[in-house]
């Protein structure tokens, strides 16, 4: 068996903070986009759009993982990223970022993890990491999903 020395992952801006996905879990980067408002939805849920024929909802990360809600600036964009779970209709959901994603090559030996802190072991955060001098959240796609499933279905649309 080949063993994988190197990812190719994309490094997402967040207000103050990063997520670092792998580039395959990432289907599409967009434009900033309004959503449609979702009935009875938390805060971090912020709606729901129209992508590839499919209702995708979008979250808020920050607000997911206990933090202000960031402002909404021409740099924002919206990241849709492949669920790992079988919970969502349409296998994808979309997290808000502040920019363009960087594309670098992760290797083991330049990621250090980062002991959590007590509110982010309470959020989507699956690690929190070090990338040379850059820190970031790597997100808890499946506790997202989870999230988002307790709290939106397409019929729950305005």
């Amino acid at each position: 068996m080949t063993e994988i020395n190197e990812v190719y992952s994309l490094i997402m801006p967040l207000h103050g903070d990063r997520l670092l996905l792998p580039n395959s879990a990432v289907a599409e980067v967009i434009a900033r986009a309004e959503p449609e408002p979702v009935r009875d939805a938390p805060d971090w849920l912020l709606g729901e759009l129209s992508w590839q024929g499919w209702r995708i909802p979008l979250v808020s990360f920050e607000q997911a993982s206990q933090q202000p809600a960031p402002p909404i600036n021409e740099r924002s964009r919206i990241a849709i990223t492949y669920t790992l779970g079988q919970e969502l209709p349409c296998r994808q959901l979309a997290i808000r970022i502040q920019g363009h994603p960087q594309l670098v090559r992760i290797q083991q030996e330049v990621l250090t993890t980062i002991p959590l802190t007590d509110t982010e072991r309470e959020s989507p955060v699956l690690f929190h990491v070090r990338i040379g001098n850059t820190r970031a959240y790597i997100p808890d796609l499946e506790l997202l999903e989870d999230m988002i499933y307790q709290s939106w279905s397409p019929q729950k649309a305005n």
